[in-house]
């Protein structure tokens, strides 16, 4: 008898859980991959001048699946990320679209841009600023070292947008093979960080990174150049001294010739465009230009 009890009880139990199954709202759902977030301004801005233009997504939130699992990762501040997504849209697209065109830029522009709060630290102790995953994607760390309102500190990750983006170009044709035979004996790997600038310039690399690696060296030639001054550039051949400033010429004259014959790129137009902007965007206000 008492076990026909139990058993009723159970019965009852599931017959009261099933009729009340009938009362859940249906409609939504915690898997609903259909839930859409809603947009915020920033969101409406960057659909009108990344996604329209440029079919570029901006990922500003964390997202596990842009991240690199290597590091130990944060969240990009909300308003850094705002700032360095205008201050990128002036001088690194715009100076390509006065330069080769807006068709140009499509044509060769990452599918998405992914900002992380903070910088990723490898084991020999050097912090990644910047990563281009197959000219698909191109990551942003230590966005939150951004200072609101102080354009100079935008100017690092400039200088990454240029250099990842040279990247992509890499990807898609190949360089010179004899860029790579000029200082084989500079290049060390992740042992770069025990290299000076001055060391490297002296051997005949533009910066201490550009020892990592020949693939790194061609485009640290081309994003350093363009987005310094030319009084900045003939400072650096000063420190390279003779010999050094010798190697580094020869390395500029190969990418110069790469940039110009397989993509129609001259690097010295790039310059000055870049080097006009970053004095404009000292004074103007970016939150009022793109509206």
């Amino acid at each position: 008898m008492k076990k026909i009890f139990i058993f009723l009880q159970i019965l009852l139990f599931t017959l009261s859980f099933s009729s009340c199954g009938d009362e859940l709202d249906t409609s939504y759902s915690i898997f609903d991959d259909n839930v859409i977030k809603e947009q915020n301004e920033f969101d409406e801005w960057l659909d009108r001048y990344y996604v329209k233009p440029y079919n570029i997504r901006v990922i500003y939130n964390y997202v596990d699946m842009y991240s690199n699992y290597d590091y130990d990762l944060i969240p990009a501040d909300f308003e850094k990320s705002k700032a360095l997504t205008y201050a990128a849209r002036y001088l690194w697209i715009e100076p390509y679209e006065e330069h080769v065109g807006s068709a140009f830029f499509r044509q060769y522009a990452p599918r998405v841009l992914h900002y992380v709060g903070n910088p990723g630290w490898k084991s020999n102790g050097s912090v990644v600023l910047g990563e281009a995953e197959g000219g698909l994607r191109i990551s942003f760390f230590n966005v939150n070292a951004i200072t609101i309102g102080n354009a100079s500190t935008l100017m690092r990750y400039i200088k990454t947008m240029h250099h990842e983006y040279a990247h992509i170009f890499q990807q898609k044709k190949l360089t010179d093979p004899a860029f790579d035979q000029l200082t084989p004996g500079m290049y060390q790997s992740d042992n770069w960080t025990s290299t000076s600038l001055a060391d490297a310039l002296k051997g005949g690399c533009i910066s201490a990174y550009a020892t990592s690696s020949p693939t790194e060296d061609f485009v640290e030639v081309y994003s350093i150049f363009v987005v310094s001054t030319p009084e900045e550039w003939a400072g650096f051949l000063a420190t390279a001294g003779t010999d050094g400033a010798k190697i580094i010429n020869k390395k500029f004259e190969i990418v110069y010739n790469y940039y110009k014959d397989s993509w129609g790129i001259d690097i010295y137009e790039m310059r000055d465009i870049v080097g006009r902007r970053k004095k404009e965007i000292e004074t103007i206000d970016l939150n009022t230009l793109y509206k």
